[in-house]
């Protein structure tokens, strides 16, 4: 049980990784105003990514209470993933529309002669 200990702790720790990027990504587009495709990657982290997966740990396997932290595993990397998939096109968008707006010029006041 020692080494599955490990393994899981190994696990969660790249999990983190994952994790950190899902909520750069989320605050970026949260940021941006892009509020209901945030809403909408935080409820597909409950309802698609935890809810199934800890229901199918615990009818098809014998993990017990580590079926949790397996759970929070698969939820914080397919969030992830998730994630940056949808945020590289938002921030492509955004930077092509940055472009090809003009930028005002700043205000010079002219000295009289």
């Amino acid at each position: 049980m020692d080494i599955l200990n490990v393994i899981l702790t190994s696990l969660l720790s790249v999990a983190a990784l994952f994790l950190l990027a899902a909520l750069a990504a989320l605050a970026l587009l949260l940021g941006y105003g892009y509020t209901k495709l945030t809403m909408l990657l935080n409820v597909a982290r409950v309802f698609v990514f935890r809810v199934p997966v800890l229901w199918a740990f615990r009818q098809f396997t014998s993990l017990g209470a580590e079926a949790v932290g397996m759970t929070m595993m698969v939820s914080n990397v397919s969030t992830g993933i998730a994630a940056i998939a949808i945020a590289i096109p938002v921030v492509r968008r955004i930077l092509k529309l940055s472009r090809e707006e003009e930028l005002p010029q700043p205000f010079i006041k002219e000295e009289p002669q």
